[in-house]
């Protein structure tokens, strides 16, 4: 992409905001309630995996064609595409009553959840100046944690409505912020800096699959606990619905405020740094969350919280030309890595329990790290 961004247009920077409050949010939610529909579907815990798995293989579907819809149509309508698929498919988890329901509008749901999850961060890659960028991206994500700590007051609140009802009012979230983006107009001088693409270097391409490799990784730390960590403390530690909220609240506060520091300072170190520190804090405090004390999930947070923002800016300095083409890629990939690793995370838990299945998380913050690093050291230059 090219990068001469001579103004920052607030009006794609609060859609990728109100994007990404609706895809966290709705992302988020499905935890707490995820014990509740494995009993209603009476799913084994192989089959409930795929309640989470089936979004992110189609996710992948999702992030191919963004690039295709963003050569026919206007970033705003391609947002609000995605808006719409993401909403209406959560909306019909509301109806499902068996196993293949459940992946029809898992399908559905995560289409429009890889056109939103390119598109939010698409949003402020073509709408921010340069020397924003890297705290707008921290403020774009502290949005997300900030959605998953709503999450916990809705659950709370709403628990008595019964997962079903829950999912089908929340799916008009979506929706409801397609709509405020009509109050936008798009912005022609974006729109042409948008158009100006380079032809992508095999070089580039191959890079792209080692960074994209490295960031499944990382969602496998991320998802791998924030999706069954209700699940784990409800099951193996027998915590109240209320109780396990509260460390699932635990979780996204610390991520929230660690997004929300990194929004306000901007520090003097290499987006890698943040990279490796918080990677290497995720792994001790997944292990204190597992083994020793729950409440880790809030140390758990904070060092997660930073890793995906810089490793969004980390792309902008290594792939300058091809940002917003190297994120596709990264999400496609990574999608796939998701899928599997929520296939791992079940048949462990059939088979070995949640607790020591829940271990993919610390070794994928390790592989993550190690990934990138070696990246950075090959081409350090670039």
């Amino acid at each position: 992409m090219n990068q001469n961004i001579t103004r920052t247009y607030w009006p794609y920077i609060f859609s990728g905001f109100g994007a990404l409050l609706a895809l966290g949010f709705l992302d988020n939610i499905r935890g707490p309630f995820y014990p509740d529909v494995i009993h209603t579907l009476g799913l084994t815990e192989t089959q409930a995996a795929w309640f989470f798995a089936t979004p992110s293989l189609v996710m992948v579907l999702g992030s191919i064609i963004t690039p295709k819809m963003l050569t026919l149509m206007t970033p705003l309508w391609a947002l609000r595409i995605g808006l719409l698929s993401m909403g209406l498919g959560f909306m019909s988890f509301g109806f499902i009553s068996d196993f293949y329901q459940m992946l029809l509008s898992g399908f559905v749901f995560g289409l429009g959840f890889g056109i939103v999850n390119v598109m939010q961060n698409y949003m402020i890659q073509v709408g921010a100046q340069t020397h924003l960028r890297q705290r707008l991206f921290s403020g774009l994500h502290a949005n997300y944690a900030g959605a998953a700590i709503l999450v916990s007051f809705a659950v709370s609140f709403l628990k008595h409505w019964g997962w079903s009802k829950v999912f089908l009012v929340m799916g008009a979230l979506p929706i409801v912020i397609a709509l405020f983006t009509f109050l936008s107009k798009e912005s022609l001088d974006h729109m042409e800096v948008r158009k100006k693409k380079d032809r992508l270097p095999n070089s580039v391409f191959w890079q792209a699959l080692l960074v994209s490799a490295g960031f499944a990784f990382y969602l496998t730390a991320e998802l791998g606990l924030s999706t069954r960590l209700v699940h784990f403390l409800e099951t193996d530690l027998g915590y109240s619905k209320e109780v396990a909220n509260y460390h699932f609240l635990g979780l996204f506060v610390g991520m929230f405020l660690s997004r929300v520091i990194f929004t306000k300072v901007t520090l003097p170190v290499q987006p890698i740094t943040l990279i490796a520190t918080g990677a290497i804090g995720t792994t001790v405090a997944v292990f204190v969350c597992l083994f020793y004390q729950p409440w880790a999930t809030v140390a758990a947070g904070f060092f997660i919280g930073p890793i995906f923002p810089a490793f969004l800016e980390y792309i902008n300095l290594k792939f300058p030309l091809f940002s917003d083409r190297v994120l596709a890629i990264s999400l496609s990939v990574s999608a796939i890595g998701v899928v599997i690793m929520h296939n791992v995370v079940g048949y462990l838990s059939e088979t070995m329990g949640i607790q020591k299945a829940l271990m993919v998380s610390p070794f994928g913050a390790v592989i993550f790290v190690m990934i990138l690093g070696y990246h950075h050291k090959m081409f350090k230059g670039r």
